[in-house]
């Protein structure tokens, strides 16, 4: 198994972390019930359905991809980890140009988030 690949958030505020437990970067992790393969099976199924979304990386516990903004093609970097034991899938999301992200990287992972629970419902 490979090690967890989120990290911490720089200080600017145009990142989110589910590793930043005490800061303002924080998101919470993705939670799930089946196993880390079949959860990261799962969420790159909805990521491969989001526009502007392209998987640049993906194995049995961790995906990482690119989201390209609309009006100007700014990148930014998605991570999602899930480790065999545990419940949780970690995530990270942080533009790589600019200071301010206007919550976009927040409102992105709460939109997988709630992607992935209504997935999971459903099977």
């Amino acid at each position: 198994m490979d090690s967890n690949p989120i990290t911490a958030c720089p200080d600017s505020p145009n990142c989110v972390s589910s590793i930043d437990v005490e800061r303002d970067s924080y998101i919470l992790p993705i939670q799930r019930e089946e196993s880390a393969k079949a959860a990261i099976k799962r969420l790159k199924g909805i990521i491969e359905k989001t526009e502007n979304a392209t998987i640049v990386e993906a194995n049995e516990h961790t995906i990482r991809a690119e989201f390209r903004t609309k009006l100007f093609g700014f990148v930014d970097d998605v991570v999602f980890h899930a480790e065999e034991s545990g419940a949780e899938i970690h995530m990270r999301s942080a533009s790589r140009v600019g200071y301010w992200d206007l919550g976009a990287n927040r409102k992105r992972l709460e939109k997988i988030r709630e992607a992935y629970r209504k997935a999971a419902e459903n099977d």
